[in-house]
């Protein structure tokens, strides 16, 4: 990998993060080899901590080339339940598919 690759990956996490921290999500970024970028958590019902209740997400992180398909799951994604979220640098898109990313989507992203 070039520098220049893993400063846009970089750039994408850190696009994807902003957008999720705006959606509600809690993030902890992973900093080892994982099939996964990010753990995304956060709160859905209740009040206080005993009716609390938690989403928990592992979110993989693809930033959209001009002819980007679809990337495919690992089978090791596939088995953990990964979300794959796609960040478009041209129209500031962030969701979980291609073409919402193309369009410039970017709210409630994991929902």
């Amino acid at each position: 990998m070039t520098p220049s690759h893993l400063t846009i990956g970089a750039a994408a996490e850190h696009t994807a993060a902003s957008a999720l921290l705006r959606d509600g999500w809690w993030i902890g970024e992973v900093r080892v080899m994982a099939p996964f970028d990010f753990i995304a958590v956060r709160r859905t019902k209740g009040v206080g901590l005993r009716q609390a209740r938690i989403e928990v997400k592992l979110v993989d992180i693809k930033k959209v080339a001009p002819s980007a398909k679809t990337k495919a799951k690992t089978p090791i994604q596939r088995l953990l339940g990964v979300d794959i979220v796609y960040v478009n640098f041209e129209t500031g898109g962030v969701a979980t598919t291609i073409g919402k990313a193309r369009r410039g989507e970017k709210t409630n992203i994991l929902d």
